[in-house]
This record gives structure tokens, sequence and C-alpha cells, in this order.
């Protein structure tokens, strides 16, 4: 689950761009908010979708992982813990 959380720039392939000419930029490159990812694709918050906070459900649109050539993330690996020295003085 490397991509759920985070906003994520994703490139469409030619085959996504033309299923989803209707849905997402011509140019198929377009940033989203990663709210779940799993073995269907990934489940996108669009920032038109993002709403008011208000009790109603928010929309998320899933995008196939066939529909997609490349998806961008800043990462950065976390440091390891160094434990706590333990012994004498």
């Amino acid at each position: 689950m490397m991509l759920a959380g985070k906003p994520v720039v994703f490139h469409l392939s030619p085959e996504g761009r033309e299923a989803l000419k209707d849905v997402f930029p011509a140019n198929g490159s377009f940033t989203a908010h990663v709210v779940e990812e799993d073995e269907w694709g990934v489940w996108v918050l669009m920032p038109e979708q993002a709403g008011d906070d208000s009790e109603q459900p928010t929309p998320v649109t899933l995008l196939k992982w066939h529909y997609f050539s490349t998806a961008v993330i800043d990462w950065q690996p976390e440091k390891p813990k160094i434990p706590m020295p333990v012994g004498f003085l």
C-alpha cells in the first residue's frame, strides 16, 4: 500500500487516455489523492470531488491498474530506529 494516503501524479497510458477521455484531462496527466489501493487499482479523490466536509458520502473514482503507465510520488524512506543502548555506566 505504497500509494494510499498520498497525492500522486498519474500519467495515463494511451489506452487509458482514450477510455477515460471524458473523466480526466486530454493530456492524460493529473494529480489525485489516493484513498485506497487494492487488486483492482487505486481509488482516487479528485480535487473537484473533495466536497465540503458535510455529512454526505464523498465519491471516489477507481482507476484500474491497466489504465495508467506511471504514477509519481515523493518518497522518503524511513530512517531505522536506533534502539536505546542498554548497559551499565
